[in-house]
């Protein structure tokens, strides 16, 4: 790591949250598939940004997904009109598509229309099939009628679940673990892999621009769920930071493994954990103690803390003086760093402790990273005693994956990437 970059520069992008999106009106275009789709359908789920002319850059990988999926077109003048007001036919049609998809083209004909329905030739095959099978639709193919408030929440109603999240506190000796439980929903009886997730400094189980409350739907809708916490005096955490290290770090990430096996959808066997700058520095150090890690990645990992900006000689002499030193942070409360935490750097090989684990390890790591020098993620991938493990380097790509830039290219990519690392390595 660069030793010249300050605490607050080589940070501060990597802890900031930034603020909830506005939303948008679930009577519009855009705001309808938004408030039905958002839960089923992801941006990551988009290979390249919808063409249209008229959508926002925030919103265009979401319409390119919805698009993609088939479950809504634009129209022939290239515009998506995201602002206009949804009709109840749009609605309607837009439902059945999803839940009709991967069942090949509806071909039903229809030979009478009801005389009150107002329905356009193309929406036809839809009220065949909503004449069959969900009679109550019916009434609400209306071509001139914009959608009420009741329809959209009928519609939403009528979209499976795919998932469930739930807020959990787990105990672990003298403390709580605040933490957040995504899983697939299934079959009775179906398991599913998990996969739990480690925060970096002084950031929350949601991570550095709501990265992990992104990536946890996402891996759900594909069959794997997660568990994301808080480490000591982060977040939701009532623990004093003072008392957060790599020792008690290890300890909670541990505990959530023992929380996750215990799931009565989670498959026991099937156990894969991650982590973000020292989220993955506990990660790997999380692998290499415990056997039940199966498949392990690392976003930025830094194995070597003893060199970053972290790890200061006089923040050594202040907690060799007072028990802990300052963490000052431009855009949160600072912290009390424990003296336990340099101890641990120092005396912690993070790597051959690792190297004890029989799991293959993802390292990703952003060419333009100026928090942790890119060639890291070769050693963490060379360090692994599994032949399988990988490390890859995303060029143009900041610490944070340019989260924060307004352009989610690569971190829809990172996202991918990990859900198909541990698609292959957990199942």
């Amino acid at each position: 790591m660069r030793k010249a970059v300050s605490l607050i520069v080589s940070l501060v992008l990597v802890l900031s949250l930034t603020a909830p999106a506005m939303a948008a009106d679930p009577l519009t275009r855009l705001g309808f598939v938004r408030s039905v789709f958002g839960d089923v359908v992801s941006e990551q789920d988009a290979v390249i940004a919808a063409p249209f002319t008229d959508v926002n850059p925030q919103d265009a990988l979401f319409v390119a997904a919805i698009v993609n999926a088939g479950i809504a077109n634009g129209f022939g003048d290239g515009t998506f009109r995201p602002n206009a007001s949804i009709t109840s036919e749009q609605a309607v049609v837009m439902v059945i598509r999803y839940l009709t998809m991967g069942k090949g083209e509806l071909e039903l004909a229809m030979t009478t229309v009801p005389e009150d329905i107002n329905v356009s030739g193309w929406a036809l095959p839809y009220l065949a099939w909503a004449m069959e099978n969900a009679v109550e639709l019916v009434p609400s193919f209306d071509a001139g009628t914009r959608a009420s408030s009741s329809l959209v929440e009928l519609l939403r109603g009528m979209i499976p679940e795919m998932f469930t999240v739930e807020n959990v506190l787990v105990n672990n000796g003298g403390h709580d673990i605040p933490a957040v439980v995504t899983m697939p929903t299934g079959a009775e009886g179906e398991m599913f892999p998990v996969v739990i997730m480690l925060h970096g400094t002084g950031s929350n189980k949601d991570e550095a621009g709501g990265g992990y409350l992104l990536l946890a739907p996402f891996l759900a809708k594909n069959g794997i769920g997660s568990i994301r916490f808080d480490f000591m005096g982060n977040g939701d955490s009532e623990a004093d930071y003072i008392d957060y290290s790599f020792t008690t770090a290890v300890a909670d990430a541990n505990r959530m493994i023992e929380y996750a096996q215990e799931l009565p959808n989670a498959d026991p066997s099937a156990i894969g954990i991650m982590g973000w700058s020292q989220g993955g520095t506990i990660a790997l150090l999380t692998a290499g103690v415990n056997d039940a890690v199966v498949s392990v990645v690392t976003w930025a990992g830094a194995p070597n803390l003893r060199y970053s900006s972290l790890f200061t000689e006089e923040g050594y002499a202040e907690a060799l003086e007072n028990g802990y030193s300052m963490l000052e942070f431009a855009w949160r409360d600072s912290l009390r760093l424990g003296l336990q935490w340099y101890e641990d750097v120092l005396n912690t090989d993070v790597l051959e402790v690792f190297s004890r684990s029989a799991a293959p390890v993802l390292a990703i790591i952003g060419g333009g990273d100026v928090v942790v020098e890119p060639e890291t993620a070769g050693l963490i991938a060379g360090a692994s005693s599994n032949e399988a493990s990988e490390a890859l380097v995303l060029e143009g790509v900041d610490h944070t994956f340019n989260i924060f830039s307004g352009d989610m290219t690569a971190f829809n990519r990172l996202s991918v990437l990990t859900l198909e690392w541990f698609a292959d390595t957990l199942r």
